[in-house]
């Protein structure tokens, strides 16, 4: 099985997370409460989490294989 490099901000939903979740956070208590309830802190933290899995940048492991030599960086993820 070969390793398939995943690139989370290239995806839609990742841009529109990114674009809008402090939006969402302003918005929300006077457009949702009613329905959902008030806007829990823990939600913000969830929402940085999902941004910040699978970039280089918050760390990574380095893989080597052992017969070929081939190495890559693979990101940590929140999963």
């Amino acid at each position: 099985m070969q390793y398939r490099k995943r690139n989370p901000r290239s995806t839609p939903f990742y841009r529109c997370v990114a674009n809008h979740c402090e939006e969402l956070e302003h918005v929300s208590d006077g457009r949702y409460q009613h329905q959902y309830g008030y806007w829990r802190p823990h939600v913000m933290n969830v929402i940085y989490k999902y941004l910040d899995c699978g970039d280089l940048y918050q760390g990574f492991a380095r893989v080597k294989c052992n017969d070929c030599y081939y190495e890559y960086l693979l990101p940590f993820s929140c999963k």
